[in-house]
């Protein structure tokens, strides 16, 4: 591996079986068996080697598809609008259009592409773009380049492209080094835990954030760079698992638009199904202007409302625009899903997850804290990020695979089949991990306790 790919070495761990791993199993390629909450970081919709899926793809019509894979954008496939009619029958709320791009960071990429182009369309009053707007574009001037910005927020990410990353605010490393436009973000929330004993102070400091959001629109355009869109997660993943109160997202949709500025969201992780909805912006019962999606649904791209179906000269636009092989798995998980219930299976599980962490709580005096989340899309966190990685490491000895995010939280990102009896397997391992480092922890405080008093008889 070393003489093929040296630039993955730093995150390699170890390989997997691709054949022999089967459900929420994963098997590596030594043969030992982990169960796995991860799924290949939230992206595996229906468990390792589903055989339904399987069967689908393997059709003489899917693998000419693959073999002769068109160039969608100008060539598509005739197939394609029975393609799009599924996802389209899941649509987020209010969306009434899709389209398909090849992965999330190009997902956000063109969602803001489509943002900016809109917002600069209606300051010209609904006109086209001028010759001078042409002729500067090339050399980034306005006004065909117009001084622009998306605003973000704290503990975000959104991909790691130079757009995308230049939004992402969730860690340095994947940063640094790298040039970016400079965009404002905007603090998210932080919610204290349990939500129900500290509704005052939470509702405090989502109104606090509202504020700060509105300034910051004040500031750039008194700077001379006003905010044109707005983009948001419905849950941080990369950030912490954090989420605010669905009247929070209602309000800032509205700060967005009395600002004149798009709402985006960003369900690259948290949609298809991971909350217990289709998408986790339909809790809020409010549209917004465009919904990303990605990871479980084997496809990407982003749904969009009326306003943005003008695509002027393909500005939006590669050579694959997607391909028909993953609208076809997509379409298939579809169905899987609707006909098994498995919505309802994932907000039935996720109570077991989070029964499970308020257990471990209880046990580890609060080492364990603040479990969160919606449906499957659950979370705690850890004392501290070196006990928190204690435990990741324990886990994965124990042959579980948990993710990190954040400073010191743990996620869960299981997928839709996922059983109770699994999650109660998990909740088990973590449980004895918890207990482990909590005994530990208890140890070296008692023996740090000892020895101060016996410093301190000694001196007397």
């Amino acid at each position: 591996m070393e003489g093929l790919n040296p630039q993955i070495l730093g995150t390699m761990r170890w390989t997997f079986d691709t054949t022999k791993s089967k459900g929420s199993t994963l098997v590596d390629d030594t043969g030992r068996e982990f169960l796995d909450t991860f799924m290949q970081i939230s992206s595996i919709p229906l468990g390792y080697n589903n055989e339904e899926l399987k069967a689908t793809i393997a059709s003489d019509e899917v693998l000419s598809m693959i073999v002769s894979r068109p160039a969608m954008g100008v060539f598509p496939p005739a197939e394609l609008p029975n393609l799009l009619r599924p996802a389209l029958s899941i649509a987020p709320l209010g969306m009434q259009y899709i389209q398909t791009l090849m992965c999330g960071s190009c997902t956000v990429e063109n969602a803001m592409k489509s943002a900016f182009g809109f917002y600069a369309y209606n300051k010209r009053g609904g006109k086209p773009p001028g010759m001078d707007a042409h002729t500067s574009c090339m050399d980034g001037m306005a006004p065909g380049s117009p001084n622009i910005a998306a605003l973000s927020f704290r503990g975000c990410f959104h991909g790691r492209t130079f757009g995308s990353l230049s939004m992402t605010n969730s860690k340095s490393a994947i940063k640094v080094d790298m040039p970016a436009f400079e965009w404002p973000h905007a603090p998210f929330p932080q919610m204290k835990y349990p939500l129900h004993e500290h509704e005052r102070e939470n509702a405090e400091e989502e109104a606090k954030c509202l504020e700060i959001t509105q300034d910051l629109f004040d500031q750039a355009e008194k700077k001379g760079q006003p905010i044109a869109a707005v983009i948001i997660e419905p849950i941080q993943g990369e950030g912490g698992d954090a989420r605010a109160s669905d009247d929070f997202y209602r309000k800032l949709i509205d700060v967005a638009r009395d600002n004149g500025a798009v709402m985006v969201v960003d369900e690259v992780q948290t949609g298809f199904g991971a909350t217990g909805k289709w998408w986790a912006s339909d809790y809020w019962e409010k549209s917004s202007d465009i919904v990303c999606y990605a990871k479980k649904s084997q496809a990407c791209g982003f749904f969009y409302t009326d306003d943005f179906k003008a695509n002027p000269e393909t500005r939006i636009f590669n050579t694959w625009m997607g391909e028909p092989l993953k609208l076809v798995m997509m379409n298939k998980i579809i169905e899987i899903v609707q006909r098994d219930r498995l919505l309802d299976n994932v907000n039935r599980v996720g109570q077991v997850l989070q029964d499970g962490f308020v257990h471990m709580e209880d046990i580890t005096g609060g080492m364990v804290n603040s479990g969160r989340g919606r449906g499957l899309y659950t979370a705690f966190s850890v004392a501290t990020p070196e006990l928190r990685d204690k435990m990741i490491k324990s886990a994965f000895d124990k042959n579980l695979i948990v993710g990190a995010c954040g400073t010191s939280s743990i996620r869960f990102r299981p997928s839709l089949n996922f059983s109770s009896d699994e999650a109660e397997q998990a909740i088990g391992i973590l449980s004895d991990c918890a207990s482990e480092l909590y005994h530990d922890k208890q140890i070296i405080k008692n023996n740090i306790t000892t020895g101060s008093s016996a410093g301190l008889s000694a001196q007397r």
